[in-house]
């Protein structure tokens, strides 16, 4: 029975893409569905604008080193863990207030709203309290 389940699923799941990819518009890109005149399963960031964040937490952070992030609610509960690799840059907006735990924190530049919250010489882990408006307790 396990057997049968474990086959089935990706059989299914190769069903699911056929049957969708027939149904797309024709000459329309991939994700895009007949009938429809946007992106499905798609989410665009749009570029930054100054100001247009004011009541959500942006988060820059280029590596010049390796580092790990680490994202958990402010009653402690886990959101998500990343580990961003030297040369690269990530972007995250949260609609809420956030904590972030920094792994490696001297080998990184960070942003939150703009402004540098990392303490300076800091070199050991660290966790920082996000809060909207651009508000960082250490």
């Amino acid at each position: 029975m396990v057997l049968g389940l474990v086959l089935a699923a990706p059989l299914g799941f190769a069903a699911y893409h056929a049957v969708m990819g027939a149904h797309r518009a024709p000459g329309a890109p991939a994700g895009v569905a007949a009938g429809l005149h946007r992106p499905v399963h798609r989410h665009v960031t749009p570029p930054a604008v100054p100001g247009r964040h004011a009541r959500k937490v942006v988060v820059h952070l280029r590596a010049v080193e390796d580092c790990w992030v680490e994202f958990t609610t402010p009653g402690g509960g886990y959101l998500f863990q990343s580990y961003v690799t030297h040369g690269t840059a990530k972007r995250w907006v949260f609609r809420h207030a956030v904590d972030v735990r920094l792994g490696n924190p001297g080998g990184i530049t960070l942003r939150v709203d703009g402004k540098n919250p990392l303490p300076p010489g800091t070199v050991e882990p660290i966790t920082l309290r996000l809060r909207r408006h651009g508000k960082v307790a250490g």
